[in-house]
């Protein structure tokens, strides 16, 4: 996986505020995500069989897309929520050992993993479950968040559902 590790920093905000923003929300964090499984087709007795070869993944920022209103809002603490946004993105990330289960979990797992990016994070229908258990970072709760992004990322298998279920958030 690449693009795992990145820190926001506010130059990564350089859009305009949208004129339908919600007047609570202070920033907006944009990321793109992809997946891919390259594979191989073989004979097998005549027949055509995929193999994959390898599963990558990469995500990173979208600046395009990205703003932040002045003042007040550009705090430490609520680049630090940014940062958590940009996290439940990259941390959504799990491994295999066995083609067979590589095979199995690119056929299930994409439409769940999406949807769980989805129900965090804020959308143009309204607020995630981070935005609306912070108030956009500004809420004390904001520090479970945090250490379950530490968490997280300090862990081998890096399970975000986990991390945050540990910290009493659910989704």
């Amino acid at each position: 996986m690449s693009g795992f590790v990145y820190q926001l920093r506010w130059n990564d905000f350089p859009g305009r505020v949208p004129a339908r923003a919600d007047a609570g929300t202070t920033a907006f964090v944009s990321t793109r995500f992809r997946a891919d499984a390259p594979w191989t087709y073989y004979g097998n007795d005549g027949s055509r069989v995929c193999s994959i070869t390898s599963v990558s993944t990469t995500v990173s920022v979208n600046r395009s897309s990205m703003w932040a209103r002045t003042g007040v809002a550009r705090s430490p603490s609520v680049l630090v929520h940014e940062q958590g946004h940009f996290e439940i993105t990259a941390l959504i990330e799990q491994t295999w050992s066995r083609e067979a289960d590589v095979n199995q979990a690119i056929r299930d797992a994409r439409d769940p993993l999406f949807q769980i990016i989805n129900d965090l994070q804020s959308q143009a229908s309204g607020d995630g479950t981070c935005d609306t258990s912070t108030n956009h970072g500004m809420h004390a709760n904001q520090a479970a968040w945090n250490h379950a992004f530490a968490a997280c990322r300090a862990a081998a298998s890096r399970q975000l559902v986990a991390a945050l279920s540990a910290q009493g958030i659910s989704i």
